[in-house]
């Protein structure tokens, strides 16, 4: 299996596994190589990772590989606030950072250029079905064209957009997923860690399921990360279980799995693989 790195809520560490041998970056705090709840993880542009540091209330590019590499974005926006608790931060190939800002209910885009700008508001009784709403934005991935999808598990729906202008908005069909909780783009499909059904799904251009991975491994998955077009990883934190999963047209399967070091990783959060 590609080596691969996993956030550890409860050490508050980075943690590269290699070979099923752990590597513990960082420790506890607000200094440099520390974190408080690192969140979900995401491959950073060129190299490295990008970490939603839920607790610091910040967003990191980091590299492991290259301790010296450490960028911290804590933007404070003109209405007094700053993010809280984002879940989940994601590069797009133009260098901007997107991320679910998950204590205010809305996605906040760090422009390369050094522009701040938010977009969405949270979901009220009778307007849930508007374009921008969000309950519970908790992952966030940035496609081919540019787009942005979010995945928000307490309305059971992904979400897609084009900008923070909201151009295009697009909503996975209603009823299709339970709690998606985490996605990542695989080609031409993206692929969902539908956590309330415990299962993996593909999404197609429309977001509609179009394949779906049920197994008993798959009791609880909480993230997924994309290695290439035709192979996914899968974290199941409740097993401290990951799981690589082969794409092909038509199916999901399970190709291979990796045990989490149960001293090494105490409550195993996101994972990415470096690009």
């Amino acid at each position: 299996m590609r080596d691969f790195y996993v956030s550890d809520i409860g050490r508050h560490q980075i943690v590269a596994v290699t070979a099923g041998t752990a590597a513990d970056h960082g420790g506890p705090g607000n200094g440099q190589w520390q974190f408080l709840q690192p969140a979900g993880l995401s491959p950073a542009l060129t190299s490295g990772l990008c970490i939603a540091d839920q607790g610091n209330n910040r967003v990191i590019l980091a590299d492991p590989d290259d301790l010296s590499i450490w960028q911290v974005f804590h933007p404070d926006f003109p209405d007094g606030t700053s993010l809280s608790r984002p879940t989940s931060a994601a590069e797009s190939t133009t260098g901007d950072i997107w991320v679910a800002d998950n204590g205010h209910r809305r996605i906040v885009c760090l422009g390369s250029d050094g522009v701040v700008a938010t977009y969405g508001q949270p979901a009220a009784p009778g307007a849930i079905d508007a374009p921008g709403r969000f309950a519970d934005p908790f992952s966030i991935a940035v496609d081919a064209q540019g787009r942005i999808l979010v995945a928000d598990p307490r309305l059971g729906r992904i979400a897609r957009f084009d900008d923070v202008t909201g151009a295009n908005w697009t909503v996975s069909p209603s009823n299709a997923l339970s709690a998606p909780i985490a996605l990542a783009v695989c080609g031409s499909h993206v692929a969902v860690a539908d956590f309330g059904a415990r299962r993996i799904v593909l999404l197609d251009e429309q977001l509609s399921v179009v394949i779906t991975l049920e197994d008993r491994r798959l009791f609880g998955p909480t993230a997924v990360t994309t290695v290439n077009a035709a192979t996914i990883l899968v974290l199941v934190s409740t097993l401290g279980l990951v799981l690589e999963v082969a794409v092909a047209p038509g199916s999901l399967a399970i190709v291979d799995e990796v045990r989490l070091p149960p001293l090494g990783i105490q409550r195993p959060f996101g994972i990415a693989v470096s690009p």
